[in-house]
């Protein structure tokens, strides 16, 4: 298949990538988007289950458990604490009002939740999120089975979320390409590259190639990669200087005109 062909190039010939160039700027798009797919679909269906799991879960877990009420942003709990919130037997998340609990209960790559006096943390994989009761709002308290019927109409839009993950992602990853194509612009310049902007975003598009596979297999695996950013970034770095040395050198008078002074 041509696009696992270019992808294969891309990582292992970055001298290739003149002929890339050659096809022109939209193919670079679209390669883009074939690409950045995978990773961004995954994401989706990941979050957008997640989001179900732990709606339908909590919800259940609610409806079985010791009552509670909300009242001017602080939970009031009438069971013993801290305590443990289980689902089928698994644990899947703790009450403690009393500050016994702290965030540290919560795994990095894991999901659950930590319900404290003044707010809640939920864990989704690497995403940690607090929601302070208070912006919950409204005059009423917030009872369980209000709470139980909340969060199922909110499980309801676990794939309107996925979608929206969706939407988001393959745009980062085209934000992505604009920016590394300004600094593919500027290795260019410097290194005497004939192609100016439209070869740069092409080389940005397949520079990204690798980071994006890292990217997908971390979100497949879950595992939690430190400092991911960097090696994310400095692989495309490291792609975009050895794709710009496949291009050719600018012709003398372009380079006459490219180191001319300014006149005025």
């Amino acid at each position: 298949m041509p696009v696992l062909r270019d992808v294969a190039y891309s990582i292992w010939k970055p001298a290739t990538y003149a002929e890339f160039v050659k096809r022109g700027g939209r193919r670079a798009f679209v390669y883009l988007l074939v690409i950045a797919l995978p990773l961004a679909i995954t994401g989706a269906v990941r979050s957008g289950s997640a989001v179900h799991w732990a709606c339908e879960s909590a919800s259940r877990a609610v409806a079985g458990g010791p009552d509670f009420r909300i009242v001017n942003g602080l939970l009031e709990f009438e069971g013993p604490e801290p305590y443990t919130i289980t689902v089928e037997g698994v644990e899947i998340g703790r009450v403690d009002t009393t500050g016994v609990t702290d965030e540290s209960y919560l795994e990095s790559g894991k999901s659950g939740v930590l319900l404290l006096r003044d707010r809640a943390v939920v864990q989704n994989g690497f995403r940690r999120q607090e929601m302070p009761y208070a912006a919950l709002g409204g005059s009423e308290p917030l009872t369980r089975a209000g709470l139980v019927g909340t969060l199922l109409r909110f499980g309801g839009l676990a794939w309107p979320i996925a979608l929206l993950w969706l939407i988001g992602s393959v745009a980062g990853k085209l934000l992505a390409a604009l920016v590394l194509s300004l600094g593919a612009l500027a290795i260019l310049s410097a290194r005497g590259r004939a192609g100016g902007w439209a070869a740069a975003w092409v080389v940005a598009a397949h520079a990204l190639t690798l980071p994006l596979l890292l990217g997908f297999v971390r979100v497949l695996s879950g595992a939690s990669i430190a400092a991911f950013g960097l090696l994310y970034w400095g692989a495309a770095i490291v792609y975009c200087v050895a794709g710009t040395s496949s291009l050719p050198p600018l012709a003398p008078k372009d380079q006459s005109a490219a180191g001319a002074p300014l006149s005025g």
